[in-house]
C-alpha cells in the first residue's frame, strides 16, 4: 500500500510533499504536479489515481484517507493514523515544502508535523471558516504558513486573524459558451466520490430516476463515475456510466449533483442543476448548530443568492424530480445565465502557475 520515499534523481531542483484526500483534490494535485515537474521539482505524497498518473510518487493512497462527517472520520481513524505515520517519516527527509489540498482535518495534522520540522507548509483550498466557525481561521495559522484560496472572498476571512491568505483562482472551473443539446432529455447523475456519499445518495438518485421516467417517458441518464468509486456500487439503474464529471455532462440537459466541487463544474459547463446534500444523521445534528450560511452549495454561496435548487438531508425523490423537470425548461436557462458572472470572477486562467509559484515561495 505504501512506498518508500524515493531517492532524489539527478537534475531535480527540489522535492515537494503533496497530499490530497478527495477526488477533487486529486485532480488539483495532478495539475500542480505536472507544473512542478516542468520546473524540475520532484513530487511525492498522498496521491489519488490522477496524481499517480501524473507521476506523483505515492507513499500512500488518497483513497485510504477519504472520509466525510464525524461518524465517517471516526470509522476511518485506524487507516488515517497509519497514513500519518508514513507521512511523518517522509517529512523526516525534509522536502522544500509540504502542500495539503483541501481536507483541513487531515492536513492540519500534516501541517503541524511539517512545521515542527521547520518545513514550509502551504494549504491549497481554504478551510470553510466562513461556513462553520470564524475561530478556525486563527487556528489555521498554527499549522500552515500560507492558505491558497479558490474563491475571491475567502482571504478576507483569514487576514484579520494574521493568516497569510492569497486568492489564486479555481483551475477546475473554466467557463465556456455551451449550447444545450437537442433530442430527448438526458440527465446527468453525479453521486459523489466518497463511499459514504455513494451509500447515502445513490439509492435516492435511483428513486429520482424512476420518478423522472414516470414524468418524462424517454428520459435518459448518464452517470459520472469518480475514479474512487467501483462501478458495481452504482447498479440498479438503466443508464450510461462514464468516467468523471466532464463525460457525464457531455450532451446532458440537466444534472443532479452531490454538493461539492462538481456543482461548480456543472455551472461552468452551462448545464442546469439540482444539488443534493446528505450526511450521517449525527453529523447533521451537530453541524446544523454550527453552520453560519443559508446555502450549502458552492454556486449559491458564490452568487450570494439561491440560484440553484438545494435539497438538504431529508431527501424527497419526488420533489427532486420536480425540480429537475423545471430545470429542463426556461428556469434552467435562467439559472445558467444567473451564475455565469460569478464564475467568471474565479480567474481560472493561470491558476496552476500561480499556485506553483506560491509553493516555491515566489510572489507575483
Amino acid at each position: 500500500m505504501h512506498r518508500v520515499v524515493p531517492a532524489v534523481r539527478r537534475g531535480v531542483v527540489a522535492r515537494v510533499l503533496l497530499c490530497a484526500a478527495e477526488a477533487s483534490g486529486d485532480q488539483l494535485g495532478a495539475r500542480l504536479a505536472v507544473a512542478l515537474n516542468e520546473r524540475g521539482i520532484e513530487v511525492f505524497g498522498i496521491a489519488g489515481p490522477a496524481m499517480r498518473a501524473a507521476g506523483v510518487a505515492a507513499i500512500a493512497r488518497a483513497e485510504d484517507v477519504t472520509a466525510l462527517g464525524l461518524v465517517e472520520v471516526v470509522r476511518a481513524l485506524p487507516r488515517i493514523r497509519r497514513v500519518l505515520r508514513v507521512v511523518e517519516a517522509a517529512l523526516d527527509t525534509h522536502p522544500a515544502c509540504a502542500v495539503g489540498i483541501d481536507a483541513p482535518g487531515l492536513m492540519s495534522r500534516i501541517g503541524a508535523a511539517a512545521r515542527s520540522r521547520r518545513i514550509r507548509t502551504v494549504q491549497w483550498v481554504a478551510p470553510q471558516v466562513w461556513a462553520w466557525n470564524a475561530a478556525r481561521a486563527a487556528r489555521t495559522a498554527t499549522w500552515t504558513d500560507e492558505v491558497l484560496c479558490l474563491f475571491p472572498f475567502e482571504p478576507l476571512w483569514f487576514r484579520p486573524h494574521g493568516v497569510a491568505a492569497t486568492f489564486v483562482g479555481h483551475p477546475l472551473v473554466s467557463v465556456s459558451d455551451v449550447a444545450l443539446p437537442s433530442g430527448s432529455p438526458c440527465v446527468a447523475l453525479l453521486p459523489g466520490s466518497r463511499p459514504a456519499e455513494i451509500q447515502r445518495l445513490w439509492p435516492v438518485l435511483c428513486r429520482v430516476a424512476a420518478e423522472l421516467r414516470r414524468l418524462l417517458p424517454g428520459v435518459r441518464f448518464r452517470v459520472g463515475v469518480a475514479p474512487t468509486v467501483p462501478v458495481e456500487d452504482l447498479g440498479g439503474l438503466v443508464a450510461e456510466r462514464v468516467p468523471g464529471v466532464t463525460a457525464a455532462l457531455n450532451g446532458a440537459h440537466a444534472a443532479v449533483v452531490c454538493s461539492g466541487t462538481a456543482a461548480l463544474e456543472v455551472c461552468a459547463a452551462g448545464v442546469p442543476q439540482v444539488v443534493l446534500y446528505q450526511v450521517h444523521p449525527f453529523t447533521w445534528a451537530v453541524g446544523r448548530r454550527l453552520v453560519r450560511v443559508q446555502s450549502l452549495s458552492l454556486p449559491n454561496l458564490l452568487a450570494g443568492a439561491p440560484i440553484v435548487p438545494e435539497h438538504v438531508q431529508a431527501l424527497d425523490p419526488r420533489a427532486i424530480a420536480r425540480d429537475v423537470v423545471r430545470m429542463l425548461g426556461p428556469a434552467g436557462a435562467t439559472q445558467v445565465d444567473a451564475i455565469r458572472p460569478s464564475l467568471r470572477g474565479l480567474d481560472s486562467d493561470g491558476a496552476i502557475a500561480r499556485v506553483a509559484d506560491r509553493v516555491m515561495g515566489r510572489r507575483g
